[in-house]
């Protein structure tokens, strides 16, 4: 079977399992050309589908240089790529104050800078082809500032920002940006997230252990192939349109809601738990 290269192609980071899979099968199923990014190749082989459309590079996304390796060799397999799906992330959580500056670091390397990297590198390819669409998942703490996340919420509402100005950049390029904020996910993030010193956490916050359990339960919320559809249709859709809610009902609710009134609720839920 000949690979046809006029073929439209997606380009999926944090593709090894939760979102990023569950958005590398529905394109591939979609008949796209599909490729992969993860740091983790052994786990895409496992749970990726074996198509002569899906590519698997191993790349991490906080080396500019692996990116742009990676950003080469999708365009030597499939000649173009017409969609970037931005999902790579990690997860922190905590005490501002008890979480290290290594821990706040590493995390806005991959969170938020290699976003940036992933992006610059695509821009001129894009540019080349007369357009593209950029999809940043972000998440409704992009939006909604929750308690005991606050490192986390920086680099997503720095994401958030980053699309609002520069999709009108891009604009005259062709080239959409569109941000897709799932709400509470049936993954293992929460469980594989960096975490503040439980020991001192304790002592200064009683409530965060609590706060803590509630989001390492992955039993909740929605499933990563209903955020997945969300993407495919925000990368398919031509409106200017920017931000595209997934299973998220706070976010459907927050333009009605006055900042006094998210806030009371918040503390609510805090002297509650």
């Amino acid at each position: 079977m000949t690979l046809d290269k006029t073929q439209k192609t997606v380009l999926v980071t944090g593709a090894s399992s939760g979102i990023g899979c569950a958005t590398v099968k529905l394109f591939l199923a979609n008949g796209w050309n599909t490729v992969a990014l993860s740091r983790n190749l052994e786990k895409m082989k496992m749970r990726l589908p074996p198509s002569q459309s899906l590519a698997l590079f191993t790349a991490d996304i906080s080396d500019e240089a692996q990116v742009g390796k990676s950003i080469s060799a999708a365009l030597d397999r499939f000649g173009r790529i017409d969609v970037v799906v931005n999902n790579a992330g990690t997860g922190i959580t905590g005490p501002f104050e008890l979480l290290t500056d290594l821990q706040i670091r590493t995390h806005f390397e991959t969170a938020l800078f290699g976003h940036l990297n992933v992006i610059r590198s695509v821009i001129p390819v894009m540019r080349s082809q007369g357009g593209g669409v950029i999809v940043n998942v972000t998440s409704e703490a992009g939006r909604i500032g929750f308690p005991f996340n606050s490192v986390y919420e920086a680099a997503k509402f720095g994401i958030e920002g980053f699309s609002e100005s520069i999709r009108f950049e891009l604009k005259q390029h062709g080239i959409r940006i569109k941000i897709v904020e799932p709400g509470q996910i049936k993954t293992d993030f929460s469980a594989n997230s960096a975490v503040a010193d439980d020991g001192d956490a304790h002592d200064l916050y009683p409530v965060f252990d609590k706060i803590k359990v509630l989001m390492r339960d992955g039993s909740k919320g929605a499933t990563p192939e209903t955020v997945a559809e969300v993407i495919y249709r925000a990368a398919l859709s031509q409106k200017s349109k920017l931000r595209y809610p997934a299973a998220s009902v706070m976010l459907k609710l927050l333009p009605f809601l006055p900042d006094r009134v998210v806030a009371f609720a918040m503390f609510t839920f805090l002297s509650r738990i």
